[in-house]
């Protein structure tokens, strides 16, 4: 086997968003996709100095001996896909000293890597707070960090603080990650709630109200997400959506 990078080193994870759906939407096809993708990511990963640790289904585990590389590859990868393929990958990256064996490697540096790239989105590049204090000074210049706050990772006890690359050519804003803001990171909570309920109700009848209450909510949950928001409450007619988007703007369609 060759030999791995070892000392510090720079995880990334990659994985298909929506790897199921596709499958069931291109039926055979999906396959000469997922094929078209791993070409792309080989090439780019192999020309940045990764290392491939291992390839799974549509998921890549990918090493490199410096963060900057890393930072570059996965740049350089979601500007390949977004050229030449209609999958959206989901990238992590973590810097780390793991422990080094015969397959590969081991501790937690990994599953936190792993757990970050789980909460991003498709053409998304999310970095640990470690791998952003590698970069933030020798990042290229049309390469900026965008701070998402301190999130909960499934599995890891303690808060993690996540940035997001932002670069040319490549998508900038996402619905929120996939995980549990920790207490005291900045957010956006909007309150909705419908004017004068008791008059509709009974204006509506109990079923024609349920019905109308029932789409309420559909397209409140709907406009938020596609708004960089989540519905965390409702109760009755009023609702919570909370965005860590300071500028969350929520617009509803008129019926």
């Amino acid at each position: 086997m060759v030999e791995l990078p070892s000392g510090t080193v720079t995880f990334l994870f990659s994985d298909i968003e929506g790897s199921t759906q596709l499958s069931r939407s291109h039926g055979p096809a999906y396959g000469e996709l997922r094929a078209e993708h791993r070409r792309l990511l080989r090439e780019v990963f192999d020309a940045h100095r990764g290392r491939e640790i291992d390839a799974e289904g549509d998921a890549f585990f990918i090493a490199f001996a410096r963060a900057t590389d890393a930072v570059a590859a996965a740049v350089a990868a979601q500007r390949a896909l977004a050229a030449a393929s209609p999958v959206r990958v989901r990238m992590g990256l973590h810097t780390t000293e793991p422990h080094v064996y015969a397959e590969g490697y081991v501790g937690v540096g990994v599953s936190r890597a792993a757990r970050i790239c789980g909460a991003a989105h498709g053409g998304q590049i999310v970095l640990s707070h470690a791998t952003a204090g590698v970069i933030e000074d020798n990042a290229p210049a049309e390469v900026a960090l965008r701070d998402l706050g301190e999130h909960y990772l499934k599995d890891i006890p303690r808060p993690q603080r996540l940035f997001q690359i932002d670069a040319d050519g490549l998508s900038s804003e996402f619905p929120p990650l996939g995980t549990r803001l920790a207490a005291g990171t900045i957010a956006t909570l909007l309150f909705i709630d419908v004017y004068d309920w008791q008059r509709v109700m009974q204006e509506l009848g109990d079923d024609d109200a349920a019905a109308a209450n029932a789409a309420y909510h559909r397209i409140i949950s709907q406009t938020a997400n596609a708004h960089g928001g989540n519905q965390v409450e409702r109760a009755g007619d009023p609702v919570h959506v909370l965005s860590n988007h300071s500028n969350v703007r929520l617009e509803l369609p008129r019926a």
